[in-house]
């Protein structure tokens, strides 16, 4: 655990009846070590009995120093003036209250009464005991086994992997999977089309489950040959999601930075090796379900690793990294500290503290705050949205308790510090910003929102000629390849049919005898008899008649200039086929089309944006971006899936369900469709089946849009 600063404020109890009498005492498992942090002395504080670290900054080094069993809280805040350090009664007191509720400082049993004890031990924040029992919900921690032993016998096996040369092997088979899948980055992102396709989740579970074991067994391993002895190991659920930990805080007691840093990286350095061999195998295996899988590894273990563990805004492994490597313990704490210093003297004309940093390190601090806190906001959001969405109510439940414990619970107790603490100006500013406040939250909650909409789309070919068998039948002939250009009227294919031609030749034979038969009863006189053979004779010259078209079908002919994009015709010869199976496609490449599906509550956006007649942008899977303009919505919406790529089935937008007589996929909800045509240039950067997001403004206000977020019937 980091401690950047005991300087906390806890007015309201009265500083010189919490200073009667107390004589404050270390818990006798707390070992200090001295460390020069940033420059500067400070102190790591370790709880043997709780296997807890605690980094000190210079200040509370100084403080917890003069803790001896024998200094009272006044003889505490007398040490630290005389040593020059501006600390007020409040401050030593936070800070004493601080270290009690952490267990490093015994807590008061004779010196002061129980209502004092109690005072004491208290945390400052109102609403705080709420935090532990919440937390729970959001994030659970199992541990399961001390994991030193284990450690010390994978070092043994494993240890080579952190040497010198095994790095420089690591460095290039990374480098060079990031740049051969950079390189075939549009075959890539046809796999990720199924990155959530949920025939895949139980495989997408175990990989994840995999990864994570092999990422904190590598900070294992890396701290067990630094000397350094790993505590327990477990599962932590975040959001219900299972993660694998192990304990290795104790790498904090060691000198050396580059020693701590390579600690810290060893969970990436080990995924992102894992991640590297994913992308080689997927480059060398055939298609089908393991290359499949190999790119699902490469997804985990390379770039989703790279965004969150090695993230520095979110406290992961980049985050201890970039404290390291700037010097500055307690990073984050010490910028939030700063950002809600200046939040509270813009707002509330709260003197500012000094800061405990100096030089660049404070405004780099309060620049690392302002970003995080940005950045946490939008992933924080997008993770409670996924699980509300995804896990039903209990993913709500979950939803709503991150919500009180990441914003409702911190600003309530902010409010009520405040507002208990503040003098009577303080509390006037703090109603006024409330006043301020909620009519601007309210302008901003109906203000249209500037996050446009996304309807999805697919690239298809314009008028496209699709051949099907006409009946039952063989194929005895393919005239064509695939990329071969063809004229109108082009033989393509053959196909036979034996059952129809003797058909054929019994109906002629039958209709040559009918009218054989009506001569002969003409000639006899027999008018009556004649005209009902005559009759007949019509009928079989009908029959006859079709099953010549029949027959003329067989020849599968182009009905258009193009080109067959049909891959391979050829391994159709010799097969039969049945009755509307597709034989081959013709199309001409440069005439593409944009087909749109549109929900219901999009078409509103969708209609105004017809009208505009300006053109919009879309994003297509694999980078590619192009510009057109939307058409006029088909007349009525229906459930039929507009086209194959779409569903989600195969990892398209669109949720589908079996229809209960055909067994085909279908919408869930109906949907209205459109065609925009492309331009030729354009669409000679596009593939047929190329799956994208047709970009329009938003016509809902801000509130509107996040309501819709939450609920869980607009999101299906």
């Amino acid at each position: 655990m980091f401690v950047g600063s005991g300087k906390n404020r806890c007015g309201g109890w009265g500083t010189d009846r919490m200073m009667e009498g107390f004589v404050p005492h270390l818990d006798s498992e707390v070992r200090l070590s001295p460390r020069t942090i940033g420059g500067q002395s400070g102190a790591i504080a370790h709880h043997q009995g709780l296997e807890k670290f605690f980094r000190f900054g210079c200040e509370e080094a100084l403080l917890i120093g003069m803790i001896d069993g024998r200094r009272s809280v006044e003889d505490l805040l007398l040490g630290m003036q005389r040593a020059g350090v501006d600390w007020s009664g409040d401050d030593v007191v936070g800070f004493l209250s601080m270290l009690i509720r952490e267990r490093l400082l015994l807590p008061p049993v004779q010196e002061f009464d129980q209502e004092k004890a109690e005072q004491l031990g208290r945390k400052t924040d109102p609403l705080r005991w709420w935090m532990t029992p919440l937390s729970s919900v959001v994030s659970l921690r199992i541990p399961l086994m001390d994991f030193d032993r284990p450690a010390l016998r994978l070092s043994r096996h494993f240890g080579f992997l952190f040497q010198p040369v095994a790095v420089a092997v690591w460095a290039v088979l990374v480098i060079s999977a990031m740049v051969m899948m950079a390189l075939r980055r549009d075959e890539l992102a046809g796999e990720l089309s199924r990155l959530f396709d949920r025939q895949m989740w139980i495989p997408m579970l175990g990989i994840w489950l995999l990864c994570k074991m092999l990422h904190e067994a590598g900070h294992a391993v890396a701290a067990k040959r630094q000397g350094v002895r790993i505590g327990k190991t477990g599962v932590m659920f975040f959001l219900m999601a299972p993660l694998a930990y192990v304990d290795v805080t104790a790498s904090w007691m060691l000198p050396r930075r580059m020693s701590r840093m390579a600690i810290a990286l060893a969970g990436v350095y080990v995924e992102l090796a894992v991640a590297s061999v994913a992308a080689w195998c997927w480059w060398c295996l055939p298609d089908g379900l393991v290359r499949h899988i190999a790119a699902q590894v490469f997804v985990v273990a390379g770039p989703a690793t790279l965004l969150v563990n090695a993230n520095p805004l979110l406290r992961l492994d980049g985050y201890y990294v970039l404290s390291d490597l700037v010097d500055i313990p307690n990073l984050r704490s010490h910028g939030r500290r700063q950002l809600a210093g200046w939040l509270e003297y813009v707002l509330l004309a709260v003197p500012r503290e000094s800061s405990l940093l100096s030089g660049w390190r404070v405004p780099f601090a309060t620049g690392h705050a302002m970003a995080s806190v940005v950045f946490q906001f939008v992933w924080m959001a997008g993770l409670v949205f996924a699980v509300s969405y995804w896990a039903k109510g209990l993913g709500i439940l979950v939803a709503v308790v991150a919500v009180l414990l990441w914003a409702a619970i911190p600003l309530g107790n902010w409010m009520l510090r405040h507002v208990r603490d503040g003098d009577w100006r303080r509390r006037y500013r703090l109603g006024l910003s409330v006043v301020l406040i909620v009519p601007f939250g309210q302008w901003l909650w109906n203000q249209r929102s500037p996050i446009t909409r996304r309807v999805p789309v697919v690239v298809r070919y314009h008028d496209e000629l699709i051949a099907r068998a006409p009946s039952d039948a063989f194929v005895v002939g393919v005239f064509v390849e695939g990329g071969q250009r063809v004229k109108s009227g082009s033989l393509l294919m053959r196909l036979q049919n034996d059952e129809l031609q003797v058909r054929h030749d019994q109906t002629a034979d039958r209709l040559d005898l009918a009218m054989r038969r009506e001569v002969q009863l003409r000639r006899q006189g027999k008018l009556a008899d004649a005209e009902i053979e005559k009759r007949q004779a019509e009928n079989l010259k009908h029959q006859l008649e079709d099953l010549r078209r029949r027959l003329d079908e067989l020849q599968v002919t182009a009905q258009r200039d193009g080109m067959v994009t049909t891959s391979n015709p050829i391994d159709l010869l010799g097969e039969f086929v049945t009755e509307g199976t597709e034989l081959v496609r013709v199309s001409d490449a440069h005439e593409k089309e944009l087909l749109a599906s549109i929900g219901e509550s999009d078409a509103p956006a969708y209609r105004r944006a017809v009208q505009s007649a300006q053109p919009v942008r879309v994003r297509l899977r694999g980078g590619v971006g192009i510009t057109a303009l939307p058409v006029s919505l088909r007349p009525r919406a229906d459930v039929q899936l507009p086209h194959p790529a779409l569903s989600a089935a195969i990892g398209g937008p669109l949720p589908v369900q079996p229809d209960p007589e055909s067994g085909e996929n279908r919408l869930i909800a109906p949907r209205f469709t459109a065609t925009s045509p492309i331009e030729p240039v354009a669409a000679a950067s596009v593939r047929a089946g190329q799956q994208g997001t047709m970009v329009i403004s938003d016509d809902r206000t801000i509130g509107q849009r996040i309501w819709e977020r939450l609920d869980p019937q607009s999101m299906r």
